[in-house]
């Protein structure tokens, strides 16, 4: 979404044609799992992190910190989050205290401890730096090459590009398989929901009438279950999110229980203006309230669908 207010509030009024609503998933945290995974950190620590199914966050800030993850405070987790994205992106101690409000002398001993508690990362790393001024290079996981040479970037950019290339490529080259097998299945069922969007690690379409809840499922599984014999390096989940409304701005967070069980999270005009675009395409179900609103004022609906 972007960020000046005049093509935010353009993007938030954008709807779809036929289907009038907007379906749209994404992997979670894709860059983690990427640096996690054999092919790049191959780190046991992260990998524990990413299978227990908890805040991933949480969970790296209780092994960083040596405390139960129901232990960590809000502002532990989020030095670990900033430390986390820090490594993916090259970052240093500055942009760390800028974001955490620590000092950067606090931020350089956390990134060390971090490194220490996550020695995967930190030879992730090491290698990758002295391999890109070897070979003037860097490999994505698919062998996708990037081209780093010493007269066009300076050392400290080549180490930086020489980590986040390949685990931003890799993230994005999944994402886009995992389109590609999505997009087959649906042109074998014969659907007419379109793709109108591919963005890193995230897929839009616009959702043709009584189309939802199949659409759904078959992006969610490509998205989220990786064939090992399409990734043999690949050895942690993915997780896969999706969102549904009838413009970017009124979006609906779905959360698929079983077959004919659905939760919807969003505020009580977008969940209930989503449920009411399920009924014109024909869907029949009976929904609830699950509880009242939470911190950010948004409610779960609960919907059991007839299919």
């Amino acid at each position: 979404m972007p960020k000046k207010p005049a093509l935010n509030r353009l993007f938030k009024l954008c709807g779809r044609d036929w289907g009038g609503w907007h379906l749209h998933l994404f992997l979670s945290q894709a860059e983690v799992r990427v640096l996690a995974c054999k092919a790049m950190a191959d780190d046991e620590a992260l990998k524990a992190a990413l299978r227990s199914g908890q805040d991933f966050h949480k969970y790296v800030a209780s092994i960083i910190f040596n405390i139960p993850v129901e232990s960590v405070t809000p502002d532990q987790r989020q030095l670990c989050k900033s430390v986390n994205f820090a490594v993916l992106y090259g970052a240093q101690a500055a942009r760390v205290a800028a974001q955490t409000g620590i000092t950067e002398k606090a931020a350089e001993a956390f990134i060390a401890k971090y490194m220490a508690t996550l020695p995967g990362v930190k030879k992730f790393q090491e290698s990758q730096h002295r391999r890109s001024l070897i070979e003037g290079c860097c490999w994505s996981a698919f062998g996708r090459r990037r081209l780093l040479s010493s007269d066009v970037f300076s050392q400290s950019e080549i180490e930086r590009r020489s980590v986040n290339t390949p685990i931003q490529s890799t993230a994005s080259d999944i994402t886009l398989t995992s389109y590609t097998r999505s997009y087959n299945r649906i042109k074998e069922y014969g659907m007419r929901s379109l793709s109108y969007l591919f963005v890193h690690d995230s897929l839009g379409f616009d959702v043709y009438p009584g189309e939802f809840f199949d659409l759904y499922e078959i992006l969610h599984h490509e998205l989220a279950v990786m064939p090992p014999e399409v990734y043999p390096w690949l050895d942690v989940p993915m997780q896969a999110d999706g969102d549904a409304g009838f413009s970017w701005g009124n979006l609906a967070k779905i959360e698929r229980l079983d077959r004919n069980n659905w939760k919807f999270k969003g505020s009580n005009d977008n969940c209930g203006a989503l449920v009411h675009l399920l009924q014109k395409a024909g869907h029949t179900f009976r929904y609830g309230v699950d509880g009242g609103a939470d911190k950010d004022d948004n409610f779960t609906w609960i919907l059991e669908v007839s299919r």
